[in-house]
Parts: C-alpha cells; sequence; structure tokens
C-alpha cells in the first residue's frame, strides 16, 4: 500500500486551508489517481451519453464534465444535475443541501447568518419558499415532523451527498412527497466505487471552524457487493456571539446484488448536532447597533441572551433499504422501505430582544409571590 498526500487550499467560511490524504489498494494506482480524484472523474457514459439517477456526475463530454451544472437529455422539464466533484472543489466542506442548490438556476438562499452550514439556511426555488417545495433523498421524501418543511443542517450534510438534482417544475406521477408543484430537490446518497480507496480531509477557516471527515471506499467484495463509510466532525465559535456549533455524523451504504439483474441497497446514516441560537434566531437592529452587527448572545448570567439558556440539540438517523430489479428492456422495478427518527430538544429564553441588563419580575405559582430577577423562558421537545 502506498499513501500520497496533496496540500490544497480550500475555502471555509471566508479563508481556509484544507489537508487531504489518499490512498488506493496498489502502489501503481496510488502514483497515477488517488482517491480523491478517482471520486471526480467521470464515470464512463452509456449510450444515452448520461446516467440515470444516482450515477449522475458529468454528462460524457468534456464541457461537462468541467461545467458547474449540467442536464439531462432525457429530462422532461427544466434540470439542473450539481456534480460531487463540484460539491468537493469548488464548496466550503461545511456546506449544506439547500447551498449545493444554490448554483443552479432559479434558486435563491437566505439565513444562515451564523456561517455556511452552521446554521440552518432556507431555499426558494422559482419563489416557491420552504414547505411549497419537494426535497428527497434516494427518492425518499422527508420533511419537518409538523410541515413539509425543512431544517439544512440536521438530516444529511454535504459528506452524504453525490448528486444533488434540482427539477424546476411539478415533476410526474413518479415524483413522490407533500409539496412537488413546486419542483424538487432530489438528494443522491454517496456511490459506492469498484477499487478499493480512501480520503482524510481537515480543514480549519474562519471563526475558529474546524473539520475533520473520513471516508471509506471497499470496492468489489463477496460476490460483487460494495461499500461506502464515512464520517464527520465539526466544530465552530459561528460568526454571531456566543453562537457554538458543533456537529457529528456517521454514514454507511452496502450494495449487494441478489442477481445479475437484482440488487439490494441498505443506506444509514445518523446525525447529532448542538448549537447556541435563540429559538427565534437573529437580533434586533438596536442590539446590531449597540453590540455591532454579529451580535448574537452573550456570556451574561442576567440577560435573556445569555448563551447558557439559548441552545438546541438535534438528533436524526435515517434508514433506507432499496430493491431494485431490471425486468425487461425499458421496465425497472424500484421498492423502498425507509425508517427516520428526529429529536429537537431546545432550551430558549423568551424574550431576547431586550436589551442586556433588563430586570425581570415574574408572578410564582401561588399567584401572590413576586420573583425579581428571574428570567422567564422555555423548553421545547419536537419529534
Amino acid at each position: 500500500m502506498s499513501i500520497r498526500t496533496e496540500a490544497h487550499m480550500r475555502l471555509l467560511g471566508v479563508s481556509a486551508f484544507a489537508l487531504a490524504a489518499s490512498f488506493c489498494a496498489t502502489a501503481a494506482a496510488a502514483e497515477t489517481a488517488p482517491a480523491v480524484a478517482a471520486e471526480q472523474r467521470a464515470e464512463p457514459a452509456p449510450k444515452t451519453d448520461i446516467a440515470e439517477g444516482s450515477d449522475i456526475v458529468v454528462t460524457a463530454t468534456k464541457a461537462n464534465e468541467l461545467a458547474p451544472v449540467t442536464a439531462s437529455l432525457k429530462t422532461t422539464q427544466p434540470q439542473a444535475i450539481v456534480s460531487r466533484s463540484f460539491i468537493e472543489d469548488s464548496l466550503p466542506a461545511t456546506v449544506d443541501f439547500n447551498q449545493i442548490a444554490l448554483i443552479t438556476p432559479s434558486v435563491s438562499n437566505f439565513g444562515g447568518n451564523n456561517g455556511i452550514g452552521l446554521s440552518e439556511s432556507k431555499a426558494q426555488l422559482r419563489g416557491f419558499q420552504d414547505g411549497e417545495y419537494n426535497v428527497t433523498y434516494d427518492g425518499v421524501p422527508f420533511g419537518d415532523t409538523n410541515d413539509p418543511t425543512h431544517h439544512s443542517t440536521t438530516f444529511f450534510p454535504s459528506n452524504t451527498i453525490e448528486t444533488l438534482i434540482v427539477d424546476r417544475g411539478p415533476g410526474n406521477a413518479s415524483n413522490l412527497g407533500q409539496a412537488t408543484f413546486g419542483g424538487t430537490f432530489n438528494l443522491f446518497s454517496r456511490a459506492t466505487r469498484d477499487d478499493f480507496g480512501g480520503q482524510i480531509v481537515g480543514s480549519y477557516g474562519s471563526f475558529n471552524t474546524y473539520l475533520a471527515r473520513g471516508l471509506l471506499q471497499t470496492g468489489t467484495f463477496a460476490n460483487g457487493a460494495q461499500a461506502v463509510f464515512s464520517g464527520q466532525y465539526v466544530h465552530s465559535d459561528g460568526r454571531t456571539s456566543y453562537s457554538k456549533y458543533q456537529n457529528y455524523n456517521l454514514f454507511g451504504k452496502v450494495v449487494v446484488p441478489v442477481g445479475p439483474d437484482v440488487k439490494l441497497t441498505f443506506i444509514a446514516t445518523y446525525n447529532k448536532n448542538r448549537f447556541n441560537q435563540a429559538d427565534s434566531d437573529g437580533s434586533t437592529l438596536y442590539q446590531q447597533s449597540l453590540y455591532g452587527k454579529y451580535y448574537g448572545l452573550n456570556n451574561d448570567p442576567k440577560s435573556s441572551q445569555y448563551y447558557g439558556y439559548n441552545h438546541t440539540d438535534k438528533t436524526t438517523d435515517f434508514e433506507i433499504i432499496k430493491l431494485e430489479a431490471n425486468l425487461a428492456p425499458g421496465a425497472v422495478f424500484e421498492n423502498r422501505t425507509y425508517t427516520y427518527y428526529y429529536d429537537n430538544e431546545t432550551l430558549s429564553a423568551n424574550d431576547v430582544t431586550t436589551v442586556p441588563g433588563t430586570v425581570y419580575n415574574t408572578i410564582a405559582s401561588d399567584g401572590k409571590t413576586k420573583i425579581v430577577g428571574d428570567i422567564p423562558g422555555y423548553t421545547k421537545t419536537n419529534k
């Protein structure tokens, strides 16, 4: 086994650096094509000049290999495809799926005030707000437990995404979801590879943000089975004051051929976020005039904006079992079984718009006793 190290600059927040170490099974492979490059190389194109589903990376022409966004020649509605090579080479490692989609036509973005991927962002697709368009992962629609809105940092960080396809139309009968009329963000899981390889990435950037990420490709083993595993850790002080962010993610995918025309795919991801942020995020103009435009929270225990009174823990997991069978030329059968878990535990002060130093007077449960200096707040559990 040979090890080859490449150092290159990356952007994370405003400025960052990254060190990537790639390894391959043979010395010849390591000398000519490290695993990072192998992931970014165009897959051989079939006769249609484009691969479909999770294999969509680039089309067959050199121009399309270099283009940040491509489109299928078989599509029946406006479509944009963002490949893994663009995600890997051109975006910060902490980016969320809304910010990946931002390169495509008709998509705009707002939020994410704490830094790229360090707080939740919202996307608009053709003017439709979140909740008015669909988001899927490997064909499975997902959203909040209350409505079809989405938390961009909750389930699928960028290390779990191979390709993102934006459909700028309502789709057809095969498009599943609660709000397909506005269009669809189709996220596809990391693809397995024929060859053994891996990747280790470490990044450091603005706001004392650092990321550690690893990926392992098993290559082909055991009667043609393939697997890919990934994990990452992110820590940041955040762009706004006292707004720390932490993320842990584990991802695994195993593809098992059942026969020459049938395969089973098992996918699982676990994600945990902890961050300091008021439940009603954002500071007022008056607060910004006093403490600067990057004001978020403070370190005063007598204030409703104290970071210890405003924090959220989110734990999620998502599992898919997918059966695919080629029944006949032009006829494909697909069936999916999936489950997911979402747990939001939030502690927040009632009013984070007041000036620090405000003294609160509250009434105890007996209705008579006045408590001076108490800060009202609440806990929230969403599952």
